[in-house]
């Protein structure tokens, strides 16, 4: 048990364990045990609550999936879900192209119903005949964008351009309405034997566009890019909200209290993340500041990062009276639900959480 190897505030291993595994110490010295009766058990190393469940034990050994960095594309509130799921499908190659259905076992000729010159697969289907060749370029010229469109990649690269929120939905709408009209185009031309022009499908895409772009929420701002953008679909122009402060008056603490102020913050695509610690006294006198970087991590997780630094260094300086407070819920939450907490945190959490019990402490929510 770890237990029987924890005694008082440190690690006692055995010299012949240490001779025999040299690099165990170094590997748990910065590991602290809660003084609190906790069994051992077996965690899952990538799942967030410890448990190995059968879909973690799937995920560690089957091969990845070709994965496409389109973030929330294409589900989205503004692009209607048929929309969504012709793209989605499209991503995990699950429409009924000739070319998956003879992977299933179908045996017929294959021929695009768009061109009438290759064989029908995904992505000639969707990028490569020339039928929706004219319609990628019409939508490139739209957006004055040098680069042609053959794959999802450069679809991703359209919308990671930094378009105004109205404009990236009008984008992102767009996209997804051409991969539908395509596959309607072609289911028509195939079986209720209907041809349409290229020029028809696009009028009905700027259409779509324009319903989309005139009926989002999201705002616009004054760029002259945009604007522009905005008039090539005929999307109505919603000026942007004006920001709104909101003031929060900070409340001293009382006598023989220290308070500590904890916060989040996190930034870019990668979502990197950082905490920080404020602890002032009933005068507001400054006591200790602290911060620390995160990495890649959630909200919750720094905000508890945040928790845990301030509480131990509470513990540190013996404080007996400490009052936290912060503006995620969750942190409230996880101090009467210690199994919230993620399990590469909650060693360190129970400590802390251990110690807020024997001491006067309480946490608040602004």
């Amino acid at each position: 048990m770890v237990r029987d190897w924890w005694i008082g505030d440190a690690w006692s291993i055995k010299d012949s364990i240490l001779q025999a595994l040299p690099t165990l110490l170094p590997l748990i010295a910065g590991v602290s045990i809660p003084d609190a009766e906790v069994d051992d058990c077996f965690v899952g190393k990538n799942a967030k609550d410890g448990q190995l469940t059968l879909k973690e034990a799937y995920n560690s050994i089957a091969k990845p999936r070709p994965c496409v960095n389109l973030r929330s594309f294409p589900w989205d509130i503004d692009t209607p879900p048929a929309h969504s799921m012709i793209v989605w499908r499209f991503i995990h190659n699950k429409l009924p192209t000739d070319e998956n259905l003879r992977i299933k076992g179908f045996s017929f000729p294959s021929l695009c119903s768009l061109c009438n010159t290759c064989s029908e697969s995904s992505p000639h289907l969707f990028f490569e005949c020339s039928f929706v060749r004219k319609i990628w370029n019409w939508f490139a010229g739209t957006l004055k964008d040098n680069r042609l469109i053959y794959n999802l990649e450069d679809c991703r690269k359209i919308m990671e351009q930094p378009w105004c929120p109205r404009a990236k939905v009008v984008v992102q709408a767009s996209i997804a309405c051409i991969f539908h009209q395509i596959w309607t185009t072609r289911n028509k031309n195939r079986f209720e034997d209907k041809t349409a022009s290229w020029k028809t499908r696009v009028g009905l895409v700027n259409a779509h566009a324009k319903i989309v772009g005139d009926n989002s929420r999201r705002g616009s701002n004054s760029a002259m890019t945009n604007f522009v953008f905005h008039k090539k679909f005929g999307v109505q122009i919603h000026p942007k909200k004006p920001v709104v402060a909101k003031e929060v008056l900070w409340s001293p603490p009382l006598a023989g209290w220290l308070k500590c102020n904890i916060d989040e913050v996190v930034s870019g695509n990668h979502k990197l993340a950082a905490c920080g610690v404020l602890c002032r006294d009933h005068q507001a006198n400054h006591i200790f500041s602290l911060c620390d970087f995160i990495g890649s991590e959630a909200p919750e997780v720094a905000e508890l990062m945040a928790v845990i630094l301030a509480i131990e260094e509470a513990k540190r300086r013996n404080i007996t009276n400490l009052w936290l407070e912060t503006d995620c819920i969750f942190v409230v939450n996880a101090f009467k639900n210690r199994s919230m907490v993620s399990w590469k945190l909650r060693s360190r959490w129970l400590v802390c959480w251990d110690y807020s019990i024997r001491i006067n402490f309480m946490v608040t929510h602004i």
